[in-house]
């Protein structure tokens, strides 16, 4: 087993995070725990080693002594043991059959202060998402089905880590912290040779989530943006969080993000459309035909109107929260033909003629 590179079975590098460590290991838990893979030989070995890779690497004595003396840590683990139990001065504190075992993941999933379990110390939590609406969603207001996953407390143990009814009690050697000052060669503040630092005593893992506490679920939640909406701004869905150990919920945020339009600019609760007019329309003046998110609408071109005059619209913007709609600014944009026939170059030449 010592032999073994436990950073390699967990696929984590040396200088890896606990936090690191422990999605490693949770991932690798699920995929290859006994009850996702019956009668699999090859998965029960691959479970065997992540779990002896997680016991080592997720305890910090453990991992220190690992670190230091690789394939040998184990035996010096044992000649710590037996320096204590010679009576020498300074020896090692003593360690319980096995080094604990599983105790060090209860250790980490259980917390191990004050002997409280995980499951008084896992509260309701947020999720917040992007949702994308195109400009159409956020004027008329959309309803979106979303297929939601988040990692929930284990329905099994209620999020403990450990099988309900197992009567779990405070440990009385560390008091509940899991911990012991060992003074020894290390010096370390060393796990309780008696809880082998759960900070509780007689805990069976749950075989469910296998001590991690949280499962997978993934669930259908409608959402409803209403018109109006901005980017940036939340829809918040009560209760569509992660759940806690007590099984309520937190809830669900949806930060909006708006997609670009080809053919509208929004500001706030007012549209910005660029808008063709001929060079002939410009000078005598027309009837332009407009694009609104409702449809097209006439729109009256001044005599004389120049390239980049403005023109309001009233009403014909975007929908508010608090109902009725913005304004919708059309921007004029005179067109020039880059062919003319023979008859229109000589009214214009003429009429060039004219202006001297």
């Amino acid at each position: 087993m010592a032999a073994k590179d436990y950073y390699e079975i967990l696929g984590v590098p040396k200088n890896a995070s606990d936090k690191d460590i422990k999605q490693a290991y949770r991932k690798l838990a699920r995929k290859y725990h006994p009850d996702v893979n019956p009668e699999d030989k090859q998965a029960e070995e691959k479970f065997k080693q992540i779990s002896e890779a997680y016991e080592v690497l997720s305890n910090g004595e453990k991992r220190q002594q690992y670190d230091h003396f690789g394939a040998d840590w184990e035996a010096v683990n044992r000649g710590q043991a037996q320096h204590q139990e010679g009576g020498f001065p300074g020896g090692f504190g003593q360690q319980g059959p096995g080094g604990g075992g599983f105790s060090d993941i209860f250790e980490t999933f259980l917390g191990g202060f004050g002997g409280q379990p995980r499951s008084s110390r896992t509260p309701p939590s947020d999720i917040e998402q992007i949702i994308e609406l195109t400009l159409e969603d956020a004027f008329n207001g959309v309803t979106r089905t979303l297929v939601l996953s988040s990692e929930d407390a284990c329905p099994t143990c209620k999020g403990a880590g450990a099988v309900a009814g197992t009567n779990a009690q405070i440990c009385a050697t560390c008091g509940g912290s899991g911990r012991m000052r060992d003074r020894g060669f290390f010096g370390m503040n060393a796990a309780c040779p008696t809880c082998g630092g759960a900070g509780q005593t007689n805990v069976q893992m749950c075989n469910q989530c296998r001590g991690v506490g949280q499962v997978e679920s993934s669930r259908r939640v409608e959402v409803k943006a209403p018109a109006g909406i901005s980017e940036g701004q939340r829809i918040r869905i009560s209760g569509q969080g992660v759940a806690g150990s007590d099984g309520r919920r937190g809830d669900l945020y949806l930060r909006v993000r708006l997609k670009t339009h080809a053919t509208f600019e929004r500001k706030e609760s007012d549209l910005y459309i660029d808008v063709p007019v001929s060079y002939t329309d410009a000078i005598l003046g027309a009837q332009s035909d407009v694009p609104t998110l409702t449809g097209k609408v006439s729109m009256r071109v001044l005599p004389g109107t120049q390239s980049g005059q403005v023109y309001k619209l009233g009403g014909q913007g975007m929908s508010t929260l608090r109902g009725g709609r913005g304004d919708l600014y059309a921007r004029i944009k005179i067109t020039v033909p880059k062919q003319i026939t023979a008859r229109e170059r000589e009214l214009l030449t003429e009429l060039a003629k004219s202006k001297e």
